[in-house]
């Protein structure tokens, strides 16, 4: 074998490796590109999907503060009614007539019975005159600033007090949820 047949067995050798590296090189750059363009859909498939809960997530936490805010509202509404039913009664009371009023105030007297000894019932200079005919208590016109009537002791260690607001704050705890079973069921 002489210096050009070696010289052509190396490259047709070397031809032949070429081939194949390049084989090889384009094999490995389609497969880089596979795993690349893989890779890029795994990653845009996961933003997608967190942009998808993200987006699931806003619109439940968009409907919670609705709910909620529509919630606020109805039970604004609910108490602001419900707080007319006792403005509507202290009303009530105040526009009554003298006869009834009388009638309500000996009805509060009533509540004296409970103390022990002499009492005494302060009640507004308004109303003094619906209040009369009580055996064995002391009726003091006084400036209690409101409709009704407060009993105490004689002694002015006890003391009821029946004024319209004192008596409607007290009954609000207890009759605020049947006014509310009354009106919205």
């Amino acid at each position: 074998m002489g210096y050009l047949e070696l010289e052509a067995a190396i490259r047709a050798d070397f031809g032949k490796e070429m081939a194949k590296l390049s084989q090889d090189c384009a094999a490995e750059v389609a497969r880089i590109g596979e795993e690349s363009r893989q890779a890029g859909m795994q990653a845009a498939d996961r933003i997608v999907g967190q942009a998808g809960r993200k987006a699931v997530l806003t619109r439940r936490q968009i409907a919670g503060m609705a709910s909620h805010e529509a919630m606020l509202r109805v039970n604004t509404e609910k108490n602001r009614l419900i707080e007319a039913v006792f403005a509507d009664a202290r009303a009530a009371i105040l526009s009554a007539s003298d006869k009834e009023k009388s009638d309500f105030l000996h009805t509060l007297a009533r509540d004296g019975d409970t103390l022990p000894g002499k009492k005494r019932i302060l009640i507004d200079r308004n109303h003094f005159k619906l209040l009369h005919g009580l055996k064995g208590i002391e009726t003091v016109e006084s400036e209690i600033g409101d409709f009704g009537i407060v009993i105490e002791s004689h002694d002015g260690l006890m003391r009821i007090d029946n004024r319209m607001d004192t008596l409607l704050e007290n009954a609000r705890a207890g009759l605020r949820p049947q006014v509310n079973r009354i009106l919205f069921g």
